[in-house]
């Protein structure tokens, strides 16, 4: 149970990071950026494979690109 809480913690840490790092090349919302954030570190966690979460990262980024 310890090891779900550091990383329940790892993953909002790592959001905050990445939404902070990403809002000044994407604008928006700093709010949907950590969303994001949240729901990749979450498929990382529970698939334990890091390209389910850089797969759903690239179709996000087409999607955005796609219907911007």
């Amino acid at each position: 149970n310890r090891i779900k809480d550091v990383s329940m913690i790892a993953i909002l840490i790592t959001s905050i990071l990445f939404a902070l790092f990403h809002y000044p090349f994407i604008g928006g919302s700093f709010s949907t950026l950590f969303i994001h954030a949240v729901v990749y570190g979450w498929v990382y966690y529970s698939s334990q494979n890091l390209w389910s979460p850089i797969f759903l990262h690239g179709l996000n980024n087409c999607l955005f690109y796609v219907f911007k």
